[in-house]
């Protein structure tokens, strides 16, 4: 367990300094700041960061969308596999659309055409409503393929030795799905958050809006900038390290 903490700081401590440098790099390039200016700027945003509202971290959205569109996709597909598989077509149908139809679509119809219907949203909830219809589409893909791919020797085995299906799910199915989806279902996390900027176009506060009104206010562009790209990041950073502690937790529960 010391060991997987401290291989997951080391990998989150490297893809921290990539991300500060590269930002560093870039905004050298493409403007007339210096790199010590740059720096000046990522330190006032690390004083600041207590300060800063936490609906600009955009964390809690992309947090709760994710759990939510991971329990539904987990238990449907679950549902499909092991107890109706009848429903297979109806999922199939809702994948199909809802990867289909562009997000910022989506919103506009749980924020304006919904309400028409007698289901009115403030526009956060609409937001959270719309990216989980659409996240839990892709994850039912991804979590359909990992399923398909559990060799059915395994559950053909369990069924023999008597094991209650509930149990097989949950000691034998789980942490191989854990393990083998683990990282493409960040890298679907990391693309609904930058995703998130669309929120913007009905009002919700989150970083390229919150970033956006401070140009428009300040007339300067690179700090707001900078700031939004190192924010985009540090949360992109944190779940993918969240990944690898996944990853590494799943194949050291796996049995030998």
């Amino acid at each position: 367990e010391i060991k997987l903490v401290q291989l997951t700081l080391r990998y989150f401590s490297i893809i921290i300094i990539l991300i500060i440098w590269l930002t560093i790099l870039c905004c050298t390039y493409l403007t007339s700041v210096s790199a010590y200016q740059i720096l000046v700027v990522l330190i006032n945003f690390f004083i600041n960061l207590p300060k800063m509202p936490i609906c600009f971290l955009a964390s809690p959205l992309i947090f709760i969308i994710s759990i939510f569109s991971l329990l539904i996709s987990l238990s449907i597909s679950v549902t499909i596999r092991f107890y109706i598989p009848s429903l297979e077509m109806v999922a199939r149908v809702y994948s199909l659309i809802f990867r289909a139809v562009p997000e910022l679509i989506v919103i506009f119809l749980c924020f304006f055409v919904l309400p028409r219907f007698g289901l009115k949203f403030d526009p956060v909830t609409a937001v959270i409503i719309s990216f989980v219809l659409v996240r839990t589409a892709y994850d039912y893909e991804l979590f359909k393929g990992t399923l398909n791919g559990i060799e059915q020797a395994q559950i053909d085995a369990c069924r023999a030795l008597g094991i209650p299906l509930w149990s097989m799910i949950w000691r034998i199915v789980i942490p191989q799905v854990v393990r083998i989806a683990a990282g493409p279902w960040v890298t679907l996390a990391v693309g609904a958050l930058k995703g998130l900027s669309l929120a913007s176009a009905i009002g919700v506060s989150e970083i390229v809006f919150v970033a956006r009104q401070g140009i428009i206010l300040t007339g300067e562009p690179f700090q707001f900038i900078a700031t939004a790209a190192f924010l985009y990041g540090i949360i992109s950073a944190v779940m993918m390290a969240g990944a690898i502690i996944l990853e590494r937790r799943a194949d050291y529960l796996r049995p030998s």
